[in-house]
């Protein structure tokens, strides 16, 4: 009998872990002031298990403003230093400094009911999921600075473009599946951005990320066992924008990230296991997708806006995932299926007044999953966003941003064999989430 591993990877919306049988298909990752409080909210970020609210394993959540339109607006409002990482051309439309502050609660309702899971055969024993993504919070933080007379701006960037926690019980029907799934990426992204001219800016930057996944299913070889690997690795990619204006009150806004390559190495343990326990350095490619980005918005008169944008994500490059042992053998190539996906957003805001902005928007966002690759770690599926928004002037120096959005999750199923063909995990998948964001934005 093969022994049974566990090896992961981090995964779009969620990680994508690799787990070792035969055919396991796997969800297998001006002032010293104002930049303490930018440390010091990057800080918090590096204590919170990201959640993965967009399609695939992409976070979208690092603009409080941006989820009031559904990020309709992105890559063209640059409403403050959040457009460091969603258009960094932005920055030229920013005051002479600018940071922001965000934190963003997101309250996911996960529910798989059983199916049919099967061990050897048998109906498998175990009670149903029960929430297994917890309430949290998503904190993220940018600055920008005009460096030199409104021509070049400087900016940085702390967030987590992709995360996944989740945590099932040790008993549940699902166990052969998954268990525990958690992905953490952090992001660094020093940035700059010029005005070429009165209608033209561009403006790009560098990302310096680290991810870091603790993943673990059950196994059975005679006797059930777990399986666990805990690895991380930093890599980077960069970023680059273009800001549009032809004409007053029109704006166009293009954005591009790059894909990044993480090898993602460290420890796997299999263990309470009869023949099959194993202690051994693992490793497996992480390809993150690239994502691109065009948005127009459109000024109807004074207190009207109306914006539209397209957004594409790169999955093709997570079409195989290679497992490797520490000795160089390859413990498993496993096809993962991912498609590539584009999502759009429409959104609006309205001025009520010099103090007061209200906005509204709707977004469309396919997963890239199969549906035979569908999986307990991954439960993904097409999802449409309802969101909400508003922006209030406290003084010339602080804003405070609020918003909220509710995403309706499309119901499907899940149907996958682990353990080497002896286990099958079959459920029904009925998902939506609910998000709530307050962001801070001080102007100097």
């Amino acid at each position: 009998m093969d022994r049974c591993f566990c090896a992961a990877v981090t995964y779009g919306r969620f990680d994508k872990i690799a787990t070792r049988g035969e055919n396991m298909t796997s969800a297998k990752k001006t002032g010293t002031i104002h930049f303490t409080l930018l440390a010091g909210c990057a800080a918090l970020a590096l204590m919170m298990p990201a959640k993965a609210q967009a399609a695939g394993f992409y976070l979208q959540e690092h603009s409080v403003s941006g989820l009031g339109t559904a990020y309709a607006g992105s890559t063209t409002a640059a409403h403050d230093a959040s457009t460091v990482y969603y258009n960094p051309a932005g920055m030229t439309m920013l005051a002479h400094g600018a940071i922001n502050i965000d934190g963003t609660v997101v309250m996911p309702s996960v529910d798989l009911n059983n199916t049919g899971s099967t061990l050897l055969g048998a109906p498998v024993g175990g009670p149903d999921s029960d929430d297994p993504i917890p309430v949290t919070l998503i904190p993220s933080a940018f600055a920008s600075y005009e460096l030199w007379q409104d021509k070049i701006w400087v900016g940085a960037g702390f967030s987590t473009p992709f995360g996944l926690s989740t945590e099932y019980s040790s008993n549940w029907y699902g166990r052969f599946d998954s268990i525990k799934s958690e992905l953490k990426t952090y992001d660094f992204q020093p940035t700059v951005a010029v005005k070429l001219a009165p209608w033209i800016s561009v403006g790009g930057g560098v990302d310096i990320q680290h991810a870091t996944a603790d993943l673990s299913n059950a196994v059975f070889d005679g006797l059930t066992g777990k399986a666990e690997v805990k690895g991380d690795d930093t890599s980077w990619g960069w970023n680059a924008g273009v800001l549009v204006t032809p004409q007053k009150g029109t704006r166009i806004g293009l954005d591009w990230r790059s894909a990044i390559h993480h090898k993602i190495k460290g420890d796997l343990n299999v263990t309470g296991t009869f023949v099959s326990n194993e202690s051994s350095p693992a490793s497996a490619d992480l390809d993150l997708p690239a994502v691109g980005t065009i948005g127009v918005a459109q000024d109807l008169c004074d207190k009207w806006t109306v914006m539209a944008q397209v957004q594409w994500f790169g999955w093709h490059d997570f079409d195989r995932l290679t497992v490797i042992r520490g000795n160089g053998t390859v413990a498993e190539n496993i096809t993962e299926g991912y498609n590539n996906t584009t999502n759009f957003s429409l959104g609006a805001e309205y001025r009520w007044n010099k103090d007061l902005t209200v906005r509204a928007g709707y977004q469309y966002d396919p997963t890239p999953t199969d549906d035979q690759f569908r999986d307990t770690r991954v439960p993904d599926s097409d999802r449409n966003w309802v969101t909400a928004g508003a922006t209030w002037d406290i003084n010339s120096k602080v804003t405070v941003d609020l918003a909220g959005a509710w995403i309706f999750m499309k119901d499907d199923s899940i149907s996958v064999t682990r353990n080497a063909g002896l286990a099958t995990v079959s459920a029904d998948n009925s998902s939506s989430i609910g998000i709530v964001a307050l962001g801070l934005d001080f102007r100097f």
